[in-house]
């Protein structure tokens, strides 16, 4: 257990996403033989579609009586090819799905989360195809 919800919440996001076939089934094989799923500075090679997480953004909300955060998720699929555009945002899709279920990270709970949206990003290769998946996690110590 972390006192930083971040990571223990990126623990809990990576297991549901590598434990969800709808997920694994559209993203790549990587070269770990794993599905190409990313955590934050994880190298990665040229590997499509694939998922990168971001480092999770973290704000405090603390009072006298309370502690607080709200822990900003945000997912990056990549994917080339003609069907790119396409793949991208039906992994965003099962992404979306995954991520609406409830999570347990060790030492927090989590009061409230949802997804925040999703959108293209237009990259230099026009082979390649970005979608920004958002969420957000509101989350409180157990301890």
């Amino acid at each position: 257990m972390s006192s930083d919800p971040a990571y223990d919440l990126q623990l809990v996001v990576v297991a549901a996403l590598l434990a969800d076939p709808a997920v694994t089934s559209l993203v790549a094989t990587g070269p770990d033989d794993g599905p190409a799923i990313y955590a934050p500075h994880q190298p990665f090679d040229d590997v499509w579609p694939r998922i990168t997480i971001e480092d999770i953004q973290v704000v405090q909300a603390e009072t006298s009586a309370s502690h607080s955060s709200t822990c900003h998720l945000t997912l990056h699929v990549w994917d080339q090819g003609a069907q790119a555009a396409l793949n991208v945002q039906r992994i965003s899709g099962a992404i979306r799905d995954c991520l609406q279920q409830p999570l347990s990270p060790s030492g927090h709970r989590i009061s409230s989360f949802g997804f925040d949206g999703a959108h293209g990003v237009r990259d230099p290769d026009p082979n390649t195809a970005h979608r920004v998946v958002n969420h957000h996690f509101n989350t409180q110590p157990t301890s």
